[in-house]
């Protein structure tokens, strides 16, 4: 039950990810609410229910529903905190990509504090001079 529940879930997330980019929105979101469902139920707090979370905030920011946009993010950052303990090039990543979100939605202070945090990992884990931290810093 679990393995077909998971693996049905994960189908719903690409169908969402394809209907995305092809700008159908309200089917996407759609699609990404039922692996939402079913991945909640079959992971509970998990990166993959997290990594739901973050494109369905994206879709609520395409089609100006900020506040749940917000309620998403928030729950995904709370997620991939919780589990990505640690200087860690994915936490990094998903940081970055969450600070951006929040940043398109006018959400200055959370954007800063996920960019800070991305930075100090980032600066941990490949020093000054890096790429990564010159990225973090310019969206700072």
């Amino acid at each position: 039950m679990y393995f077909r529940d998971n693996h049905i879930a994960s189908i719903h997330f690409e169908i969402g990810r394809v209907l995305s980019e092809l700008g159908d929105l309200e089917a996407a979101l759609h699609q990404f609410q039922i692996c939402l469902l079913k991945r909640r139920k079959v992971l509970g707090l998990h990166v993959d229910v997290a990594n739901v979370l973050l494109e369905m905030s994206s879709i609520f920011t395409k089609v100006d529903d900020f506040e749940s946009a917000e309620r998403c993010l928030e729950e995904s950052d709370s997620i991939w905190k919780s589990k990505l303990v640690g200087n860690n090039e994915k936490l990094t990543s998903v940081l970055l990509v969450s600070g951006k979100r929040w940043k398109t939605m006018q959400c200055y202070q959370e954007a800063e504090a996920n960019f800070e945090q991305a930075l100090e990992v980032a600066i941990t884990m490949h020093g000054q001079k890096h790429e990564l931290v010159a990225e973090i810093l310019l969206d700072l």
